[in-house]
């Protein structure tokens, strides 16, 4: 009897110690396409199920699209031809920042506790929300863009200057201008529709959530 509750108790370490062992992270859900990451010195394909981590970089060429579920249970969709990274911020597990350096994002993140925070840093502005659907995006002119399907999003610039978009809203923002007002131009979207309350069909940009149409 005592050797087998020994054993049971080894087993029952043994599950603790793996469950202490889970890899924190993004899982990716759905991959299109042939997209990469890099972690460390490393570029390894994108698969399914693959946890990314802080410090990860996903880059994506024409026609791949990689689709995440975030840590704070959000979505997190990374269109062609962009390269995006999972930021660390040391001791602040509550806090997730994505660094966007170019192309195109899309973004639905539930609402979040007190303490916790996500953010999308651009080269000219930053992307602050607290339970919302948004895209951001970078032109190859390091022009910053962010529109707002749900909620509310605020955006900043290097200048300190700062904007509060609501649902339908976007914006432009330079690397080196002054941040200007927010607007409603559908032009703005790769694909426009005639209402931006419809808007998550332009941030799509052509793709489902399974294949490309």
């Amino acid at each position: 009897m005592r050797k087998h509750f020994a054993t049971f108790a080894l087993l029952l370490s043994s599950f603790a110690s793996l469950l202490g062992q889970v890899e924190k992270g993004s899982v990716v859900e759905v991959v299109i396409g042939k997209a990469e990451y890099k972690s460390g010195d490393q570029v390894l394909p994108v698969t399914k199920g693959l946890t990314i981590k802080d410090g990860d970089t996903i880059v994506t060429g024409r026609g791949q699209m990689v689709i995440l579920r975030l840590e704070n249970g959000g979505q997190l969709v990374v269109y062609e031809k962009s390269e995006m990274t999972m930021k660390p911020i040391e001791g602040k597990a509550a806090k997730s920042i994505l660094d966007l350096d170019t192309g195109f994002l899309w973004v639905r993140v539930p609402k979040l506790k007190k303490n916790s925070s996500f953010k999308i840093d651009m080269p000219g502005a930053s992307a602050g929300i607290r339970g919302t659907a948004f895209s951001a995006s970078v032109t190859e002119k390091k022009e910053s863009q962010v529109c707002v399907c749900e909620g509310e999003v605020k955006v900043t610039n290097p200048k300190g200057e700062e904007a509060v978009l609501k649902q339908g809203q976007l914006i432009k923002v330079g690397s080196n201008s002054l941040m200007g007002k927010p607007g409603r131009d559908l032009k703005f979207l790769k694909h426009p529709a005639k209402s931006t309350l419809n808007c998550l069909n332009c941030h799509q940009g052509g793709y489902s959530r399974d294949s490309i149409y």
